[in-house]
């Protein structure tokens, strides 16, 4: 399972970190845009059915779904970065 850290900036809380059973995720960045909208970016899985790709999976679908609790709406966005595959959600509330 993997958790988002928030801190609470302006009445809402805003993602700063993640972390797996508590282990942090240092690939996992959040990064707070100039408009207030938050940008997260992460390494991706490359589709294929291996254990890597079904835990980038499951760290990617629950770090969405704590964001969508957290009343922010994601815009995912993929960029081949030369070592593979970016995922970058930019988040607003």
């Amino acid at each position: 399972m993997f958790f988002v850290t928030t801190r609470l900036e302006g009445g809402k809380q805003v993602p700063v970190g993640a972390c797996k059973f508590c282990q942090m995720q240092y690939d996992v960045n959040f990064r707070e845009l100039v408009n207030g909208d938050t940008a997260v970016s992460m390494p991706a899985g490359d589709g294929s059915s291996t254990v890597e790709n079904a835990e980038h999976r499951n760290r990617e679908n629950s770090i969405r779904n704590l964001l969508g609790e957290l009343e922010f709406k994601c815009i995912p966005t993929y960029t081949n970065s030369g070592s593979g595959l970016i995922l970058k959600w930019y988040a607003r509330i």
